[in-house]
């Protein structure tokens, strides 16, 4: 099949330039046309009740992914001076264009006690005195409010109900809310609401005792993105520039390196033009796209290159060389990249919609990856550029590296039951650790340490019990009302049960704002609830839409992780349940950003977990087919799966949860182990029907391509390795992760395959598959001069 592809290739490379100039043209210009996704929903978007059920609830009680959370520290927030200065910092976030609502201690209001006989307030039912907001404001004079004043305030606050989720217990620290307009914002127009935001925050701190700090899922989300941005960009031309460094190094003529590079670079801007021009964007998942195309396209076109050079060393011509280079090397190359795509394409079956983009648009990838390298690379080498790229009186780097080789491979090959045994054995203990790793994804995991918005974080988590909010629906059927006794004590017992639950904290609702007003009539729920009506219209609806039959609870959790929220949320839902049971006509429905978010992303991580055996099931029936044996297919399941079990490993001594960065390495460097064990496979097939030698087939397969495999990985390790200078965490898990993959990829294929196919080959039944004359010709003068 290559022979005639070959063949055809050779006499129709005019025709073969065109058509990647053309293809390269468009994809540029699709380049021109690629958007990032930055809506943030997108990320956990699913067409379910439960995602239809929280986008009602947004547009009804707003949303709580697009709230500015305003951390206000001092010594004493009562004082007046800090009370002054942090009505000034309502105010002018109030007049940030884009703030729909500000809510803070301003915003509660809290009545005197009443004064005289229980008796005759109850009868008379008396109109309440007039209230007083829980933060002092200037008098009519511009003066600040007296220390007794905010002494009085203080006190009411601490005691007040509704003011528990934005005051601190010890007075040193509160929540000024900051909701955007809209509803699911796109970061381009949250982005400049932020800046704006740290701008009020500088002017304010210069002339003020008050300490503050943004931070909530708005600006979370903004700095991610903004960084991933940025940060992508920056790598994409770090990693270039080392691809190149090391591909000089390796190679040593610039003829070589452009071609090898050019024809990696070609694969990944096809792929990301295509995205562009058929809408689809980017996002932040999809952001690793490029580097897994350039992964592929480089170690196949190393490959090419080394075989290319080899012949040019025996004089081989530039046009020759590249044409046997694609004979050789095209069933790897298909193979690798078959893997790769079909592997990929798994997660088209995955629940979430952006893991199915992602599997498909990775399997597209990786067809566009084979494609330009099996035309480029050849093209290239057999043109003036091919004269240089290898001499026939100099000897490479990947030449030394095979004479280096050759005492580990006949070390190998002499001790081959031991070290196979050894490699099973070990490979097979550490696959346990698979099972003992745990989804769990968190908010803030992307988010710099260092940054005012993360630590902002964890003072919220020690200061109000939780920064995540979560979501109690309650509706109820006709001719239920909210103010009647059923409604209220459904959702009172719902309130309680919620703060019955350790990580829950300070749930509030129309019950929370119903007891902070005077007593009425009498203590009983639906006798306080009629001093509503002197209550504003539009504080009621914080917490009650009475039109729709339908109240909410808020709650406040710790950030935690996504799949230890999945299981406060499992006991909340059992709770609801019973809840039901106990008041016929109310339902209770559990939701929320946090909510969902865990969910999906533990089904994303899940989807992609679970691909990774799919992948490796189809990898072995690839394999087995692509090289005609059942036997080579089993051989390579061992190595192909080391790496993975090392890195789980290490996640599991080290207390690391399987986070959605760690999967997408396992998936990415599973490829990379697998192409790296398919190329040593389809030497091994090669330098075997020479002479029917299995061991001496498996040292020169070692020269012929274990040096290609090393520079390929040392490539990959030091592009990798420089994301470690990254200040996003998970860039810099992604980065220390994919280097240990790698490594341990190698060490399966280096050592471990070769003592396997040692061991489990058996020595061939002559006559020998038929090979060429030239092949045959061209082989025995590579191993002639390997010896």
């Amino acid at each position: 099949m290559f022979r005639q592809l070959s063949e055809t290739f050779d006499a129709h490379r005019r025709f073969t330039a065109f058509a990647v100039a053309a293809t390269t043209l468009i994809a540029v210009y699709g380049l021109t046309r690629l958007e990032y996704d930055d809506l943030p929903r997108a990320t956990f978007r699913s067409n379910d009740t439960d995602f239809a059920r929280l986008e009602e609830a947004f547009h009804q009680f707003g949303a709580d992914d697009v709230d500015c959370v305003f951390l206000v520290e001092a010594d004493d927030i009562y004082t007046p001076n800090n009370v002054a200065s942090l009505r000034r910092l309502i105010d002018e976030v109030n007049k940030i264009r884009g703030v729909e609502s500000v809510q803070s201690l301003a915003d509660i209001m809290t009545f005197p006690k009443r004064q005289g006989s229980k008796f005759l307030n109850t009868l008379l039912r008396p109109v309440p005195t007039k209230p007083y907001s829980l933060l002092p404001s200037l008098n009519e004079k511009g003066e600040m409010p007296t220390p007794e004043e905010c002494l009085k305030a203080r006190n009411s606050a601490l005691a007040h109900p509704l003011a528990a989720q934005l005051m601190s217990e010890d007075g040193r620290a509160t929540l000024v809310v900051a909701r955007l307009n809209g509803g699911d914002l796109p970061i381009r127009k949250i982005s400049p609401i932020i800046t704006e935001m740290h701008a009020v925050i500088s002017r304010l701190e210069h002339t003020s005792g008050l300490r503050i700090r943004l931070t909530g899922l708005a600006p979370i989300r903004s700095e991610i993105f903004e960084s991933v941005q940025s940060e992508s960009t920056k790598f994409i031309c770090v990693g270039g520039l080392l691809a190149v460094a090391m591909a000089t190094w390796m190679f040593r003529r610039v003829s070589a390196v452009f071609i090898v590079c050019i024809s990696a670079l070609l694969g990944a801007v096809w792929t990301i033009g295509a995205m562009g021009l058929v809408g689809e964007k980017m996002n932040i998942i999809t952001t690793v796209l490029p580097t897994l195309v350039l992964v592929v396209g480089f170690t196949d076109a190393v490959h090419l290159m080394i075989d290319i050079r080899r012949e040019r060393a025996l004089g081989v011509p530039p046009r020759e060389a590249s044409r046997d280079a694609l004979r050789h090397l095209g069933l790897a190359c298909l193979l690798c990249s078959l893997t790769t795509a079909v592997g990929f394409g798994s997660l088209a079956v995955a629940q979430i919609e952006i893991i199915q983009k992602f599997g498909v648009i990775c399997g597209l990838g990786a067809v566009f990856a084979l494609v330009a390298v099996l035309a480029t690379t050849p093209l290239l080498s057999g043109t003036k550029l091919g004269r240089y790229v290898q001499s026939s009186a100099e000897v490479d780097l990947p030449e030394r590296l095979a004479t280096a080789l050759l005492p580990l491979v006949r070390w190998i090959v002499s001790h081959r039951r031991t070290t196979a045994t050894v490699g099973i054995l070990v490979t097979g203990l550490m696959s346990i650790s698979m099972f003992m790793l745990t989804p769990s994804n968190q908010s803030t995991e992307a988010l710099p340490t260092t940054r005012p918005s993360f630590q902002a974080i964890q003072e919220l988590d020690r200061r109000f019990g939780g920064s995540t909010s979560a979501m109690i629906l309650v509706d109820w059927d006709a001719p239920l009302t909210h103010d009647s006794g059923e409604v209220l004590r459904a959702i009172d017992d719902a309130q309680k049960f919620a703060e019955t639950h350790p990580d829950v904290r300070n749930p509030i609702s129309i019950v929370s704002l119903i007891r902070s007003l005077p007593d009425g009539r009498g203590t009983a729920l639906e006798n306080q609830a009629e001093q509503l009506r002197f209550v504003p219209d539009e504080t009621v609806a914080l917490y009650v839409r009475h039109e729709l039959r339908r109240a909410i609870i808020r709650l406040r959790l710790q950030e935690v992780g996504s799949n230890e929220h999945l299981e406060i949320f499992d006991t909340l839902r059992t709770g609801l349940v019973a809840l039901e049971a106990k008041h016929p006509g109310l339902h209770f429905h559990l939701t929320g950003t946090s909510v969902l978010a865990s969910r999906n992303l533990n089904q994303m991580i899940a989807d992609l977990a679970a691909s990774l055996g799919s992948a490796a099931a189809i990898i072995f029936v690839v394999m087995t087919l692509g090289f005609g044996s059942f036997r080579l297919g089993l051989i390579s399941i061992v190595p192909n799966l080391f790496p993975m079990v090392v890195t789980a490993s290490v996640l599991v001594l080290t207390g690391r949860p399987l986070q959605m960065t760690s999967v997408i390495v396992f998936s990415i460097c599973l490829g990379i182990a697998v192409d790296d064990t398919i190329h040593f496979i389809n030497r091994f097939q090669r330098e075997l029907r020479l002479d029917g030698n299995v061991d001496a087939a498996i040292i020169r397969s070692y020269r012929a391509v274990g040096s290609a495999m090393i520079m390929t990985s040392v490539v990959l390790i030091a592009g990798f390795g420089s994301l470690q200078i990254s200040e996003m965490p998970t860039t810099r898990l992604f980065s220390g992760l994919s280097v240990l993959t790698i490594f341990a990829a190698l060490i399966g294929d280096l050592i471990i395959l070769p003592a396997m196919l040692s061991c489990f080959v058996p020595t061939p039944k002559l006559p020998l598959a038929p090979i060429s004359e030239a092949s045959l010709e061209v082989e025995a003068a590579a191993s002639g001069a390997h010896r």
